[in-house]
This record gives C-alpha cells, structure tokens and sequence, in this order.
C-alpha cells in the first residue's frame, strides 16, 4: 500500500522527501521498505509492541537489514497506541514500551546509542524543519 501511495503522491508533485509512511513494520516487507526509501521516502516502525501483528524480533531483523545498508536516516520509531487496552491501567504495554523494552533490545542485538538517536531524535527533527 505504501508504495501505491508514494505513485498518487508522486503523480500530483508531492516531493516524497517530506513523506513518511507508517504501519511498515507490520511484515516482513523489507524489498517494499527498500523501494519506499530509494524513492526518498522516510519509513515508519510505528507498531513496535503489537507481537500478535508482528513480531518485534522481527522487526529488529528488518531495522539490522536497514542499518547494514547504512539507511537508518530515513526510518522512524513509534508506537501505535490505539485502544485502551493497550495502556498499563488496563493491562497493556504503555506508552513507555518503546522506551524501555524495545530500545534496550535494540541496544543488546548491536545497535548504538547514535543509531537508536537517528531514528528517535535527529529524523524527525529533519523530517519537520
């Protein structure tokens, strides 16, 4: 879908640099996030803690794969709190997930502090001047 949508964006002279799109952590669809980036677009892991989706394992696979091929400066993370289920009152993971689950084992599978602050700091300070 991501890539349908950078054709439209494209198409009315949208310049795909100040696009981002989100849910691309939801399979392993690391040759669509390849091709989303080589068109300029930033790509969001925004369901990071939603294993029934998908598992963060996995995740952590495909960001590994980004890294490799030196991208991390067109990824950003989120997280996709949509119900209320998902916070800690009720039983969830909470919006410190990301915080303090997910960045620490990003940090034990090899990432560093600089990569984990690329796609949690300095993209999106980029992606909104």
């Amino acid at each position: 879908m991501g890539l349908e949508q950078l054709a439209l964006l494209q198409a009315h002279g949208v310049d795909l640099s100040r696009v981002t799109v989100g849910h691309c952590d939801l399979k392993d669809n690391l040759d669509n996030i390849l091709k989303m980036i080589d068109l300029g677009a930033y790509v969001q892991f925004d369901t990071i803690g939603k294993n029934s989706y998908y598992p963060d394992e996995k995740r952590i696979a495909m960001l590994h794969a980004l890294r490799d091929r030196g991208l991390l400066n067109r990824v950003m993370l989120s997280m996709d709190i949509t119900r209320r289920s998902h916070l800690k009152a009720n039983g969830g993971y909470g919006y410190d997930f990301l915080l303090t689950t997910f960045i620490p084992q990003l940090r034990q599978s090899g990432f560093s502090q600089a990569d984990v602050d690329v796609m949690l700091r300095e993209n999106p300070s980029q992606f909104f001047q």
